[in-house]
């Protein structure tokens, strides 16, 4: 049998500044799409802070109404506002009698509370909603982003690590999004309100409290590079676990029966230690991270009361604006821990971060190159050179390769010899390194379809299997007449019907009747070149022999080029042509009859009789 060589395995890359900007990019077009949803929570955040300032201007009225006695009626209404804003207002010389102060104040501050709450609901509520929102639009992009990969680059990755990613990790990033809109966006916005509110009432503090920003920064800075570094470690050993997982359910017949559970429990304990050790040596900086922000939040607090105490802050402050000043401080704490808490899930999702940005399209869907129609290619086609290499080996190569009409080809050659290589290349699997052609190799492959060694059915009707990537859906009787080119138009002497599902005729189905259904379904795909790799490999040589007269015909009628891998050396005669693989090149090209007079064919020819 032909086989492919394994393409090189590549650790997981950490995301470079151009994939980042292309998922903000992508991130940014998923909140463009919802525009009003922005106006909302913009309009939410700008409720947020004037309602959260003006709670804080309005503390000392309240004092002032609680707290102050006199003889006096009015009140001067200055009295009720920090000095620095009642000049804005043109209050001076201006009176409230006491007991509508006693009522307006604590009025404004229920509207305010009021004012406040609504905008954290709207806000909440509508920030789901876009963050569900960008989550889908973002397991699409990444979903097509899979699909525009080459071959290689999918199959680098196991089933565990793409279900990961599309489900997993995008939940993961939704999660963390909703987070950030809450911290880096809300509690950001209530932290500056209660900055620009220490400004006013003591504009030497607060600018105190903007030089130490920097470093406070620093310090998240280098624990969530950390942090960072440690999450791309788990999810490469989680990517393991998970592929153990799924490679153990996909195999256990072969592990139950070969008496294996030893040999695979002590290799899952291995990578199963190794993640939660993995995780356990990061629990000290991520469980520590957020309580230090809070501490240093805290100390900043107690750092402030001491300057005031000592005389070196505050001097010539009032009371009630002295408890305005310690408000607005302690209302910072809860949004800097949040605000830590969710730099530490951020810095943990960069490295789940990197998978998703693999897996992102390299273009956009737009700038996409429109795939070439598989009318375009007219044969005879003339393939002069094809080359496929893994970095400087070369896998397979091949010279003056020609594709005729109605013309029938046979693959053969040692195992691994490149057979399958070669075949993946032409169906637009595996792109080549060096590719010459009278046409492109996209178009090429976009007018040629495989019929692989190992077929695949998924469980739907049967007719939906057949006609699965069908151009147009094709009528029953065209689905009938692939069938019988295939010998399959009765299972046991009952004739099938295309409304079944597969799952209900799978217990009844040979190895070689499962192949003679993709044959089929190949065969109703109405492209120009039909390549099998092994196609019939499961079939016994008399039905192998029966089957491919039948398909040698069909190709014959239909002016379509066959192409197909066998190691049937019996089968050999019906080709018009047989290309022999050696050593990953193209070692000689004729018929079968022709090639005998060459002695490395014939030696190979002998050596193939004699296995079967």
């Amino acid at each position: 049998m032909g086989s492919d060589l394994s393409a090189p395995q590549h650790s997981t890359d950490r995301p470079g500044p151009t994939r980042v900007r292309d998922f903000l990019r992508l991130l940014g077009q998923a909140l463009i799409q919802d525009r009003r949803l922005m106006m909302v929570l913009a309009l939410a955040l700008i409720f947020l802070a004037v309602s959260q300032s003006a709670l804080l201007f309005l503390f000392k009225g309240f004092l002032v109404v609680l707290f102050e006695t006199g003889d006096s009626d009015q009140l001067p209404l200055a009295s009720l506002f920090p000095d620095g804003v009642a000049p804005w207002f043109a209050l001076e010389g201006k009176w409230i009698s006491r007991e509508l102060a006693t009522t307006f104040v604590p009025g404004i501050i229920l509207l305010a509370g009021l004012t406040k709450a609504l905008a954290t609901y709207f806000y909440q509520s509508r920030q789901q909603v876009l963050v569900l929102s960008a989550a889908r639009f973002l397991r699409i992009k990444i979903f097509n982003g899979i699909l525009s990969h080459s071959f290689l680059a999918v199959s680098q990755k196991s089933p565990a690590q793409w279900m990961s990613i599309i489900m997993n990790d995008v939940l993961l990033l939704q999660i963390r999004f909703a987070g950030c809109l809450t911290s880096f966006v809300k509690d950001s916005v209530l932290i500056v309100s209660c900055f620009a509110v220490l400004l006013v009432l003591h504009w030497p503090s607060a600018l105190i409290l903007t030089m130490l920003a920097p470093f406070v920064m620093f310090g998240m800075g280098w624990g969530a590079r950390r942090i960072a570094f440690f999450a791309e470690r788990w999810q490469i050993e989680l990517a393991n676990l998970s592929g153990k997982i799924l490679d153990i359910r996909k195999r256990f017949d072969f592990m139950r029966s070969q008496g294996g559970e030893l040999v695979e429990r002590a290799y899952f304990d291995q990578i199963n230690e190794g993640y939660y050790q993995m995780i356990r040596r990061s629990l000290l900086l991520r469980s520590a991270f957020a309580p230090a922000m809070e501490f240093v939040g805290i100390s900043l607090f107690c750092v402030f009361v001491v300057l005031i105490q000592k005389g070196y802050l505050g001097s010539g402050l009032e009371g009630e604006v002295l408890l305005q000043f310690f408000l607005a401080l302690g209302l910072i704490l809860k949004p800097m821990r949040n605000f830590g808490e969710q730099l530490t899930k951020l810095s943990e999702t960069k490295g789940f971060l990197a998978q998703a940005l693999a897996a992102l399209p390299q273009t956009d869907v737009a700038e996409a190159k429109p795939v070439p129609s598989a009318d375009a290619v007219k044969l005879p086609a003339q393939v002069s050179k094809v080359q496929v290499a893994y970095g400087d080996q070369v896998a397979a190569a091949a010279d003056n390769l020609t594709l005729p009409p109605a013309g029938t080809i046979a693959v053969v050659g040692p195992s691994g010899s490149g057979k399958t290589t070669l075949i993946k290349a032409l169906a637009g699997l595996i792109e080549p390194a060096n590719w010459e052609s009278n046409y492109d190799w996209a178009t090429f492959a976009a007018a040629s379809v495989l019929v692989p060694q190992q077929p695949f059915l998924f469980s739907d009707s049967l007719a939906a299997n057949l006609t699965y990537g069908t151009r147009e859906i094709p009528s029953d009787a065209e689905i009938q007449e692939a069938l019988a080119t295939v010998n399959m138009s009765t299972i046991n002497g009952v004739a099938l019907d295309l409304k079944t599902p597969f799952a209900a005729l799978n217990q009844s189905l040979s190895g070689g009747q499962v192949q003679r259904l993709v044959m089929a379904r190949a065969i109703l795909q109405s492209k120009s070149i039909l390549l099998f790799d092994e196609a019939t490999s499961a079939l016994d040589a008399e039905n192998e022999r029966q089957i491919l007269s039948e398909v040698i015909s069909y190709v014959q009628q239909t002016g379509r080029a066959l192409v197909a891998v066998t190691h049937r050396m019996k089968c050999l005669p019906l080709f018009d042509q047989v290309w022999f693989v050696h050593q990953g090149k193209l070692a000689a090209v004729g018929s079968h009859v022709d090639l005998l007079e060459n002695a490395e064919y014939r030696q190979f020819c002998q050596l193939e009789e004699g296995a079967s």
